[in-house]
Parts: structure tokens; C-alpha cells; sequence
């Protein structure tokens, strides 16, 4: 109780690293994941949060980049 989402819709984005992005310059980060999906704003993808449920199982299918 009190942890967890309040129930309701949540915009949600999507990431999946081949390189992650850390401080070292050298390295570029590059996501498996297309650019459209990597925020919430673009990805067009909504998550329902029920009342009274404590999982929520999310199933994407998201095109190849």
C-alpha cells in the first residue's frame, strides 16, 4: 500500500541499449529501440494502470529500426 503508480494512463517510451549512453565520450550510444519510441511524447504507446491491481503486464510490439 502507497507504493507503486496511482491508477490511470501513463505515456510511456521504450529503451533498449546496444551501446548505453555513459560519460565516456569516445563511445556513441546506439539504441535498438526507433527514435519515435524513445519518449513518451512520440511513442504513441499507453499503459493503463487498473484500480486494485499490483502487476500490469505490458506487451510492445515495436518495428525493427
Amino acid at each position: 500500500k502507497g507504493d507503486g503508480l496511482v491508477p490511470g494512463n501513463y505515456r510511456v517510451s521504450v529503451e533498449c541499449w546496444e551501446v548505453p549512453p555513459n560519460m565516456d565520450a569516445s563511445q556513441t550510444p546506439s539504441s535498438y529501440v526507433p527514435p519515435a519510441f524513445q519518449t513518451s511524447a512520440t511513442s504513441g504507446l499507453i499503459v493503463e494502470v487498473p484500480l486494485g491491481r499490483n502487476e500490469v503486464e505490458v506487451n510492445l510490439d515495436v518495428p525493427k529500426r
